[in-house]
This record gives structure tokens, C-alpha cells and sequence, in this order.
């Protein structure tokens, strides 16, 4: 548009209705003023005092002269885009009286949607969110309807409610009560235009978003990566751990809803450099307090491979050991017992003379050490503990084998480990893994582990192993964690789907609930971390968070 000699049009705007002589006087009806035109405008003086004359002027040029009844079309096509300042000029014998001018922007340029947000495509949109849609320039408010705006869910039509903001050139649209999950579409209809006709342009797609079962409220700002470690505090809310960059360091931050926060001071991570990869547990003792154990390996083919375990409680003010370092060291599970004691079940590789062995261990945090509870023969796959604070292990006795893998589930009485019925076995011949160990309510075990391309769980029902569910075409099984009724809920990696694809799904006891839907983790150096908040919904954590869509 033409705007180069604006100043010049202002001078002409301001001038105009000056020194009118007394009774003569001449009046622009239309067009108002900023009045925007892609064609024809038309023109309507009045006038009083029985002028002899009277012209148009454009930019205080003539334009045309006027006759009774003083209208006039005035066809602005063939001149450039730009704005222009139209009056009306009275002449009565030597008398003269101009109107106040008015400006008229001449517009062919047809608006466009230039922005969307969320951005269009996007597939972790809050059921909370708004739609906007910046436009080019200014549009014109009459032209937006039920017709020229419509927002559908799932492809059927949706409530919703419209405004114009920032002097209509930002339309933001409110779906009404949005639930997840839910695939969005906005369509806006050429119908739509600015304020001098020009339609819009569309996009040469509806805009589309999708409303998730769990969304993902990202990571903490601050250069690292996934420490592999989540817990919720005892207000619920989540608390995750995250390995601080260049620095063997560990820094928990909490997710309030809104914002990350920072819990407690940096805890040092077991070894004295940054490189190797973390496993964490994190437990909060009855005070509210983090414990948290680190496990730290890194090395190289060259320089070979270690393992370092440490364990920290937070005291309000620093971070406490609880006993020295456990050099080559591996952690299976952290608890906290029924006195806020924390149990802690790892192994340690130790050399015997001939060759290395990997001993199981499990003790508990006493009197300022750590005593073992009993001794145990096989490593210690899986651990667990009851809401009485018993501890419950799971060892593996016969790795692979053609009739399958056993395990072997044992209970700490007080005095000893005893088995609380006989091995579970797996299918054979194809090796079993990940073996993950709940406890209900009442103490009952349930066990599983994926093998081959199938989920498998079992519970301990009146003395004997029970098949409780299956699930096929799981890539990699992550995490098994039981609701308040008990049923499991598992976050497993589909066989279909990107290599980090993950999926929360609860056994309803006849068929597997789909409580995320499939998303993409982030974390590519271990297995995802799965909570369930008060009301049995899932939170996740695979180097972003992922919490409940409500």
C-alpha cells in the first residue's frame, strides 16, 4: 500500500471544515472515515446555505464535480493500494467551505492466516488450551459466523466460543468443556475477509491439533538429561531426577502443576565425573523427606566397565550418606520400611579367584550401617515391599533353559527368607526379561515379565501361581505398578510404533484399558519411570513428563 505521503494526507484530514464562511457548509456523509475498498465507494455529500457548486476532492485534487442530489461512485480500481484523503468543496460566489476529509484505504490484498497456536499439527494440546489464529491484517469482525468458523472434534461439530483480539487481527477459540482424548479441526470459510472484501486465503488444510490422554509438560531447564529416577511426594506431586551436564551431580525438581521447581541441594552422584549412565530410586520418608539412591556406571571397552552405588537422605539442609560408596555395585530396588527405615536390595560383582560373581544383597539402614536380612544364592531380579513393610524379592534360579526361566519369590519373615509358593517358570525356550514384582493390598505378588513379544503376569492366588493377563506385541516392557483395587497397570513399548514409542494400559480383568494412548518418549539411554497419582491415573517419565490431560 501507499502510505509515503501520509503526512501529507494528515495535513489534509486536519484541514479540512476550516475557515468555512458563516451559513455555507458542506458535510462527507459517506464514506466514514477509514473506510478500506477493493472496487467502488460510494460517495454522499449534504450541504447548507445554497452552495452554487460543489466538487470532490482526492488527496486535494479534483475527483469530479457533484449535482443534486450530491452522490457519486467512486471507482478506485485502477489506482494503487494506499490511502487516500477525500473532501467535499462548497463554492458560493467567491465564498468557499470544505468538509472534513476522510480517509479511504484502497485494499486488494488478500488477508492469510499466518499463525497458528498451538501450531497447527500439534499433538500434545491441553484440554485447556485455546486455538489462535493470527492473521495478515486486520479482518472484519461481521464476516466471522457459524458458517465461516466452525471447530469440529473427532469430525462432528463442537461448541465453541470466538473473539477478535488485537484490533482483529487474532481470532482465539475456545472449545467448550474439552476432554481428552481428542483429535481437533478448524476450518475457516473464504466467507471470511478484511474489512475491504478481500476474502481469506485459506490454508490448503484445515488446521488440525490433538488433545492426548497425557501430556507432556517437558523437562527442567537446565542442561542434562534424564537421571531415570521418579517418585511422588506426599502432596502427589511428581518429583523427578535429573543428571546435571558435565557434572556427576543429581538435582530433583518438582512439578507443581505449573512450573519446575528445584527440591533440595544437588546430591553427588557416585562417581567423580559426568559420563555413564544413572539409574535413581527415590522414596520420601514420613517427614516428607527425599532418600534417593544412585547407581552410576561408565567406562569403555579399553579402560573397562564399573558400577557405583550411593545412597542419600535429605536432612532439610544437606544431603546425608547413609554409609560409605558401594563400588561395583548394581541397584535392584530402594524401599522404605513401616519405621521409615530405607531397604535397599543391589548386587555386587565381586572376584572369587577364578572368576566374577554377582552377589545379591539386601539390607536395611539401622543404628547408622547397613544389616543384611538374611543371605540369599541367586541374583535378585525384581524387589518389592509390602504396605506392612515387608520386604518381598524375586531371584532368578534358572536363567535359560528349554523348559523356560525360574523365579523365585521370596519373603522376608523377620528371621529368614521364605518362599511364599513355587518357582514361577516361564514359557521357554525363549529367554524372559525384565521381571518387575508388586505387592496389592493384601500382600498378594504379582509378577511379570516379558517374553519374546508377550507380557505376561501372574498373581499368587491361595498358595499357586495364577495367570493373570497377557499382552502381545510389546516391544519392551518398562514398568509394572498395581491401582488402589489392585489391577496392574504396565508402560511397554508397542512392536508397531517408533523405537521409543510408549503406552500406559491398565488389565480392567477381561481386556487392557489404553490410559495414554501411543507417544514418543525421549529418553533413549534406559526404561521409562510410570506413577500412579491418588486417582489411578498414570504419570510417566521418559526424559520429558508426562502427566494427566485434565
Amino acid at each position: 500500500m501507499r502510505f509515503s505521503h501520509s503526512w501529507l494526507l494528515l495535513l489534509l484530514v486536519l484541514a479540512g471544515g476550516c475557515d468555512n464562511p458563516r451559513g455555507l457548509s458542506v458535510t462527507l456523509v459517506t464514506p466514514e472515515d477509514a473506510t478500506s475498498t477493493r472496487d467502488t465507494v460510494t460517495v454522499q455529500v449534504t450541504s447548507t446555505g445554497q452552495p452554487e457548486e460543489i466538487e470532490l476532492l482526492v488527496d486535494g485534487a479534483l475527483l469530479a464535480p457533484l449535482s443534486a442530489p450530491y452522490t457519486y461512485e467512486w471507482d478506485t480500481r485502477a489506482l494503487p493500494e494506499g490511502m487516500y484523503v477525500l473532501t467535499a468543496r462548497a463554492r458560493r460566489a467567491r465564498q468557499e467551505a470544505f468538509s472534513l476529509g476522510h480517509r479511504v484505504i484502497v485494499d486488494r490484498t488478500a488477508p492469510q492466516a499466518i499463525q497458528g497456536t498451538p501450531e497447527p499439527g500439534n499433538t500434545n494440546v491441553s484440554v485447556h488450551a485455546t486455538l489462535e489464529v493470527r492473521f495478515s491484517e486486520a479482518m472484519r469482525p461481521e464476516s466471522f459466523t457459524r458458517e465461516t468458523v466452525r471447530l469440529e472434534r473427532d469430525g462432528k461439530p463442537v461448541e465453541a466460543t470466538w473473539t477478535l483480539e488485537e484490533a482483529n487481527t487474532v481470532l482465539k477459540v475456545k472449545p467448550a468443556a474439552l476432554t481428552a482424548p481428542a483429535a481437533l479441526t478448524l476450518h475457516l470459510d473464504a466467507g471470511l475477509t478484511d474489512p475491504a472484501g478481500n476474502a481469506l486465503v485459506l490454508p490448503e488444510q484445515p488446521w488440525t491439533w490433538r488433545v492426548p490422554r497425557l501430556l507432556s509438560v517437558g523437562a527442567p531447564a537446565i542442561l542434562g538429561r534424564d537421571a531415570r529416577g521418579m517418585a511422588l511426594d506426599p502432596a502427589g506431586f511428581p518429583v523427578v531426577a535429573r543428571l546435571v551436564d558435565l557434572w556427576p551431580d543429581v538435582q530433583l525438581f518438582r512439578w507443581t502443576g505449573s512450573a519446575w521447581e528445584p527440591l533440595a541441594q544437588r546430591a553427588a552422584g557416585p562417581a567423580d565425573y559426568a559420563p555413564g549412565n544413572y539409574r535413581t530410586a527415590l522414596r520420601f520418608d514420613g517427614a516428607g523427606q527425599p532418600v534417593l539412591a544412585l547407581d552410576q556406571n561408565w567406562g569403555t571397552f579399553h579402560s573397562g566397565f564399573h558400577n557405583a552405588l550411593t545412597v542419600q537422605r535429605w536432612t532439610g539442609s544437606a544431603w546425608e550418606p547413609l554409609g560409605p560408596k558401594l563400588v561395583d555395585a548394581s541397584l535392584v530396588g530402594l524401599h522404605l520400611d513401616a519405621t521409615g527405615a530405607p531397604v535397599m536390595a543391589w548386587t555386587q560383582t565381586v572376584w572369587d579367584g577364578t572368576r566374577w560373581k554377582r552377589m545379591p544383597h539386601v539390607q536395611r539402614w539401622q543404628d547408622g550401617a547397613w544389616s543384611p536380612l538374611g543371605t540369599l544364592d541367586n541374583p535378585v531380579a525384581a524387589f518389592a515391599m509390602g504396605e506392612d513393610g515387608t520386604p518381598v524379592v524375586a531371584l532368578v534360579e534358572q536363567p535359560v533353559a528349554p523348559e523356560g526361566t525360574t523365579l523365585q519369590v521370596l519373603r522376608w519373615t523377620g528371621l529368614a527368607w521364605e518362599s511364599v509358593a513355587g518357582p514361577v517358570s516361564t514359557g521357554g525356550p525363549t529367554p524372559a526379561s525384565r521381571f518387575a514384582l508388586e505387592l496389592d493390598a493384601v500382600g498378594r505378588p504379582v509378577v511379570a515379565w516379558l517374553e519374546g513379544t508377550t507380557l505376561r503376569l501372574v498373581r499368587l492366588e491361595q498358595g499357586a501361581w495364577t495367570p493373570l493377563a497377557h499382552l502381545e506385541g510389546v516391544n519392551q516392557f518398562d514398568r509394572l505398578r498395581l491401582d488402589t483395587t489392585g489391577a496392574p497397570v504396565v508402560l511397554v513399548g508397542p512392536v508397531e510404533g517408533d523405537a521409543k514409542s510408549l503406552q500406559a494400559l491398565r488389565w480392567t480383568g477381561s481386556a487392557w484399558d489404553d490410559l495414554s494412548g501411543v507417544f514418543v518418549g525421549t529418553n533413549y539411554e534406559g526404561a521409562g519411570q510410570l506413577e500412579l497419582d491418588a486417582q489411578d491415573r498414570p504419570l510417566v517419565l521418559s526424559g520429558e513428563l508426562w502427566v494427566p490431560n485434565l
